[in-house]
């Protein structure tokens, strides 16, 4: 009995770090996204901010 409740407990924490993992990766695309926005658009307030909050999420 004991078993199953560790592997349930070890199943569960492995998919809150995939879906961590997931959603962490998704706002790093997204701010990429914004970023290249910003060149483009040559908005450097936002082109700084954009690339602050990257190198935030990537530290």
């Amino acid at each position: 009995m004991s078993v199953w409740i560790l592997i349930t407990v070890g199943l569960v924490l492995a998919l809150i770090w995939f879906t961590l993992a997931v959603v962490r990766r998704g706002r790093i695309a997204d701010l990429e996204h914004s970023y290249r926005l910003a060149c483009k658009k040559d908005d450097s307030a936002r082109e700084e901010q954009e690339e602050a909050d990257l190198r935030d999420i990537r530290a």
